[in-house]
């Protein structure tokens, strides 16, 4: 049993950053050239595995892409698009802006940060999850299986137990400060959708993030439906939906399910 309390925070993970344009000047070779702020977290989509994204742009396109290097990248040195024609500028501005917005939406563009709700608040949570590492450790000791990998390192701290709301991919520091910003705006609704008392929710099982066991990173805890744990879906709604306004919110993630981040490997 857990008492959740409404969220506090946007947690900070990785961060990523993000892309705009601007038009195109003509050199002593009468070249078109146009310059493009592209965070750096997006050039490894532009060139692609063994440069072939950025070779398959070029020869598309007729232009030529001087991407900066990290380095040049965190000193604000922007992407570079040279070509003959203000046309084939156009088309490959086009071209990495599809790739970008392509990128964002990947799996390999991961997510930054989440909306959550503190759990490590509450000793008699904290207590049945030590129990429960404990049992974990202690089957794996029995069964012979702490060479598979069940360590006690693999558990994360006790402190970082939460309740997940929402996922999001900010890549800058703009996006972060609208999230930020969004939170504290919806917060008086998520406390009338909590009818601003305490709630008590049951959370039972525990499944993994990604389908395959043998490549889970994360596990969690499944919130089980009663009345209470209504009143809790209804906040997460709000908070959803408000992000969602915002354009914070990828479209796949719209219909999140609630879940309780556990312990990692």
């Amino acid at each position: 049993m857990a008492e959740a309390s409404p969220p506090e925070k946007v947690e900070n993970l990785p961060m990523v950053q993000r892309e705009n344009s601007v038009g195109g000047q003509s050199d002593e070779a009468g070249l078109l050239s146009a310059s493009m702020f592209v965070d750096a977290c997006f050039f490894r989509f532009l060139v692609g595995k063994g440069g072939i994204t950025k070779q398959m742009l070029e020869k598309d396109t007729d232009v030529s892409l001087q991407i900066p290097s990290p380095k040049e990248a965190k000193q604000g040195k922007y992407l570079v698009i040279q070509g003959e024609s203000q046309e084939a500028l156009d088309n490959a501005m086009h071209q990495v802006n599809t790739i970008i917005n392509q990128a964002i939406k990947s799996p390999q563009f991961q997510y930054s940060h989440f909306v959550s709700i503190p759990l490590a608040l509450h000793p008699q949570l904290l207590e049945s999850v030590k129990a429960f590492q404990k049992t974990v450790l202690e089957f794996d000791d029995e069964s012979g299986m702490s060479n598979k990998g069940i360590d006690k390192s693999i558990f994360v701290k006790h402190t970082t137990f939460h309740l997940t709301l929402l996922m999001l991919k900010l890549w800058n520091e703009e996006l972060v400060q609208n999230a930020a910003d969004c939170l504290q705006k919806v917060t008086p609704r998520v406390h009338e959708a909590l009818e601003g008392s305490p709630l008590t929710i049951t959370l039972r099982g525990v499944d993994c993030m990604k389908g395959n066991p043998a490549k889970a990173h994360v596990l969690y805890a499944d919130v089980e439906p009663n009345d209470q744990a209504g009143r809790l879906i209804k906040a997460s709604q709000v908070i959803t939906e408000a992000f969602t306004e915002a354009g914070l919110v990828m479209d796949k993630d719209q219909t999140q399910t609630l879940k309780v981040s556990y312990t990692q490997h």
